[in-house]
């Protein structure tokens, strides 16, 4: 009796197992193809949305570090909203470059603007 509920209780915890170890082996992915993009970015001049000319176009104020196809920034639009753009492969890497930009290469300033 003992040893069928034992049995029965591996039983119930293999897919469980497995499931951890898809998320685990996921993420690992996930980070690992991430570091190899970023290791062959590089710097890029671009648009933060905060200098604009009198007619509404941003100015290239600032350098953000883009890894290797994609592409992701924080932007403020005309109308002075906060939002993002970028491409599809860029969106599903965003947590991590955002950490990436954070901690490892931040985002120059080109111009300083007046506040």
């Amino acid at each position: 009796m003992v040893e069928q509920i034992t049995i029965e209780k591996a039983q119930r915890s293999r897919p469980l197992r497995r499931y951890l170890f898809a998320v685990v082996a996921g993420l690992l992915f996930y980070i690992g193809s991430y570091s190899c993009l970023s290791l062959s970015g590089q710097y890029a001049w671009s648009q933060s949305g905060r200098v604009r000319y009198a007619f509404t176009l941003s100015v290239s104020d600032i350098s953000i570090w883009q890894p290797k196809f994609l592409y992701w920034q924080r932007f403020i639009n005309v109308k002075g909203e906060k939002t993002t753009r970028g491409n599809f492969v860029g969106y599903v890497y965003c947590p991590l470059i955002m950490l990436d930009r954070w901690w490892v290469h931040p985002t120059e300033r080109l111009i300083a603007r007046e506040e």
